[in-house]
């Protein structure tokens, strides 16, 4: 088999990544400017010895692929990215040297129709530390040796997984995992050995269970688990009080949080709407004195503690959908610091009644104003 290239800059990076590996290392390369010398080698010969010279068109001809292209290589960022979609959607490859993609240390194959991991190339990318494989048609991560090390930051949404394969937590490096938009059930035990990550992404997935090894991911600071089928939350989420900031479990099933919730002080934002929860216990109220909002539309509250004045930081606060039989007077309290508290039409007539008027910062939930 032989690829005829007019150069050899650039080019066999790209080739490397999208043919077999098999077949690169037996391909013949002919090229028009060196002959002899670069008919004596493979295409795996240059690019293991990377000795390649600088021209400025590049032709790849070949029964490999169905497709002929010319470029200016100084466009081989945009032309990779739009014009080259016939064999992989949405590529990206950061720099436009072959020593750059050797060394680069972010891969996007988003939208390249995979329904497997080629894990062949990436074996070889060893300073990747940022891998998107988003929007694919992947089933599993399982591979006999998992390559990528180094990995920090991995993205797997929207793919068909259906469970977080052993083989991610290896990767001890993590600090951001994103999974959101597959089909797991459950995170294994196993998350505890993620003990870098700063952000999970599990939201859209079938999740019933969170293993309480989820604690010890003492440096996450945003867990991301909305729309999925969890029913309860590990008391040992309680062990995240350092960092974590960010948490949204809306649109589940949870019908109580553990009394640890209430040690998560550093907590800024937090969504709860949309479970079955009717109320919260005191020590998690005292726990909300540094949250910014808070949701917790569509629940089954039928009374918010007088002490909800105490949470001096809160700039937005959403009750809609809840049967609320009063809404505390102690709210105007927050007046000064919290710029909208979000009611239905039911609450907002309540207020009028009980509190005299309607506040400016009351505003009607958006639903709710059709």
């Amino acid at each position: 088999m032989e690829i005829i290239l007019t150069t050899m800059r650039d080019c066999l990076p790209y080739i490397f990544v999208h043919l077999d590996f098999e077949t690169v290392q037996n391909c013949r390369l002919v090229n028009k400017t060196l002959n002899e010398a670069a008919n004596s080698e493979t295409i795996w010969d240059h690019f293991v010895r990377r000795d390649f010279t600088d021209h400025d068109d590049i032709i790849i001809e070949s029964p490999l692929s169905k497709y002929k292209f010319c470029r200016q290589t100084q466009d081989i960022t945009t032309k990779m990215n739009r014009n080259m979609s016939q064999l992989c959607p949405g590529l990206f490859i950061e720099n436009t040297t072959l020593n750059d993609v050797w060394s680069s240390t972010y891969i996007n194959w988003s939208s390249c129709e995979l329904r497997d991991i080629p894990w062949e190339h990436l074996a070889y990318l060893r300073n990747m530390t940022q891998l998107s494989l988003s929007c694919n048609s992947i089933t599993s991560v399982k591979t006999t040796s998992f390559p990528l090390i180094n990995i920090t930051h991995l993205n797997l949404s929207r793919n068909n997984l259906t469970e977080i394969s052993s083989q991610i937590f290896q990767l001890t490096k993590l600090i951001s995992l994103d999974l959101s938009y597959n089909q797991i059930r459950k995170v294994p035990s196993r998350i505890g050995k993620l003990t870098n990550l700063i952000a999970l992404h599990l939201e859209y997935n079938e999740l019933v269970s969170v293993s309480p090894k989820i604690g010890m991911l003492t440096n996450l600071e945003n867990v991301h688990l909305a729309h999925n089928k969890l029913a309860y939350i590990p008391a040992e989420i309680g062990l995240l009080v350092d960092n974590l900031e960010f948490f949204d479990i809306e649109y589940n099933l949870i019908t109580t949080l553990p009394r640890e919730f209430g040690k998560l002080t550093s907590l800024e934002y937090l969504f709860l709407g949309h479970n079955l929860l009717e109320e919260l216990h005191d020590d998690i109220w005292a726990a909300l004195g540094n949250v910014n909002y808070l949701n917790l539309n569509d629940n089954r509250f039928a009374f918010l503690p007088t002490w909800v004045s105490q949470l001096t930081n809160i700039q937005a606060l959403r009750i809609c959908g809840n049967p609320l039989i009063s809404v505390p007077k102690e709210l105007l309290f927050l007046k000064g610091t919290m710029a909208h508290l979000i009611v239905d039409r039911n609450q907002r007539e309540m207020i009028r009644k009980q509190w005299g008027y309607v506040p400016a910062f009351v505003n009607l939930c958006m639903m709710a104003a059709h």
